[in-house]
């Protein structure tokens, strides 16, 4: 019987270098320079009644090919043809595995189906909002352009993203109201881009600063009105200064006027920019309303802050209860702010999970306190 030991020398020799070939062409090659026997012509399901069966030595050769593109030693056009070039072909890096912790990597790429797997979510849309997840998965790719999507990096250092919605106006439901909230629903905007088939690159998480409407062609060829989404990479938001680097915030000190700047909402009225100042100044904003409210004492262990900052502040690390990283505006009632230690272990510690649970709980009863004081007459 013809084995894979057998077949992939036989390719080795005889397939034409340089050359994109289809299996068929390919099956030519080894039945012309291989011995086939009985076994070899036994269909792989026997009981099959189609007029031609698939052979066992067929499905042989399109093992090898398959396992000789994923150790890059075949190359594959992902439309059906294989090349076996003459150059040698880089190694391409092995999917990176998804940690418990859930920490992805810009730049590393994922199989598509591991994160369905892991978050749920509808595996074929361009935006996944898994229901019982914190997380909102978007896929862009060279694809979407025959839909009339142009994603991509401005020079604002922003990312164009097109709504859902092929043919006809895009509206605010669904993926797209979710992607519009996600901040009121504390949900994180995980961006990934297509690379090669079933696999996708972590660009980062992203924070929607604002949105835009636009005249663009649907999937026929009409021109409809188009939602564009302007995200920002979540990470870029931290920080007490402006882009330019040249001023600082001007924040409140006041927990009242404090909540009522992490309340800003970034409309789509204002230029891009102002957008992007104001989405950071509401970061800035959430977190120093969660150290105020906290008086210098860890909302967690309810432990003294470890020590005091250059600046006079008690030092206290703000916890996003509900998303994947800290960092990005966020609701006043999910962020928490605690010390170091408590902060590594619901991150890192074997209780993690149900440590966070309770200070979901602690971080609403926090906000609730401070709600029921504002509305308290004064004396």
């Amino acid at each position: 019987m013809l084995t894979a030991k057998q077949i992939w020398p036989i390719l080795q020799v005889f397939m034409p270098k340089d050359k994109w070939m289809t299996p068929m062409e390919i099956y030519e090659v080894v039945r012309g320079h291989a011995e086939l026997d009985a076994r070899d012509l036994e269909p792989i399901d026997s009981s099959t009644t189609v007029p031609n069966p698939q052979l066992r030595w067929g499905s042989n050769v399109r093992g090898v090919l398959r396992t000789r593109f994923k150790s890059g030693e075949l190359e594959w056009d992902q439309q059906g043809k294989y090349l076996f070039s003459s150059r040698p072909i880089p190694k391409r890096a092995s999917p990176a595995k998804l940690d418990e912790q859930l920490n992805f990597v810009p730049g590393h790429e994922y199989r598509r189906i591991e994160l369905h797997q892991r978050f749920k979510g509808n595996p074929r849309s361009g935006i996944s909002t898994p229901a019982e997840s914190s997380v909102i998965m978007l896929f862009t790719g060279a694809s979407g352009e025959q839909h009339g999507y142009s994603d991509g990096w401005t020079s604002e250092h922003t990312f164009d993203y097109y709504g859902e919605g092929q043919t006809g106006d895009q509206e605010f439901k669904r993926g797209n109201l979710a992607v519009r909230d996600h901040v009121v629903t504390s949900k994180s905007l995980l961006m990934f881009e297509a690379t090669r088939k079933a696999h996708v690159k972590f660009l980062g998480e992203m924070t929607c600063v604002g949105y835009r409407i636009v005249s663009a062609p649907d999937t026929a060829g009409n021109i409809r009105n188009a939602i564009v989404f302007e995200l920002l990479i979540t990470e870029s938001l931290t920080g007490d200064r402006f882009p330019d680097g040249q001023e600082e915030f001007t924040l409140p000190t006041g927990i009242k006027e404090l909540l009522t700047a992490a309340l800003e909402d970034s409309a789509d009225t204002r230029s891009k920019e102002t957008r992007v100042i104001s989405t950071r100044r509401r970061s800035e904003a959430v977190k120093r309303y969660a150290r105020v409210r906290a008086e210098g004492t860890c909302e967690g262990c309810k432990s003294p802050a470890p020590f005091t900052t250059r600046d006079g502040r008690p030092y206290l690390e703000v916890h996003h209860v509900h998303r994947l990283s800290d960092g990005g505006p966020d609701r006043p009632d999910a962020v928490i702010a605690i010390c170091p230690n408590c902060h590594r272990r619901v991150h890192h510690g074997e209780d993690g999970k149900s440590f966070n649970e309770e200070l979901i709980r602690r971080a609403l009863e926090a906000h609730i306190r401070v709600e029921r004081m504002q509305l308290s007459p004064s004396r």
